[in-house]
């Protein structure tokens, strides 16, 4: 497991160890969640990586922006440690 503080450190985390799969907060010093997540995207050498957002807020409009900015799923915060690796899974299997 590696752990980015911010875009730039995920970034580079991404092209050093190329993940199978990436919680992604909202909120990031810098560039944001999303943004980050659109700029993976954008990228062939990573937009296969599955990307699940995590976030305190859970509205119908960040359903939306999740959507578009181009997340594989969505976890609500606070995290339920006991189905974290069963809800990764699930994303894995997809």
């Amino acid at each position: 497991m590696l752990v980015a503080a911010n875009a730039t450190e995920a970034l580079q985390a991404v092209q050093d160890s190329k993940p199978d799969l990436i919680l992604m907060d909202f909120h990031l010093p810098g560039l944001d969640g999303l943004a980050l997540t659109k700029l993976l995207r954008s990228d062939p050498e990573s937009r296969h990586i599955k990307i699940v957002a995590i976030s305190a807020y859970a509205l119908t409009e960040d359903d939306e922006r999740i959507t578009a900015a181009g997340c594989d799923g969505f976890i609500p915060k606070p995290v339920d440690t006991r189905t974290l690796a069963a809800s990764i899974r699930e994303y894995l299997d997809k």
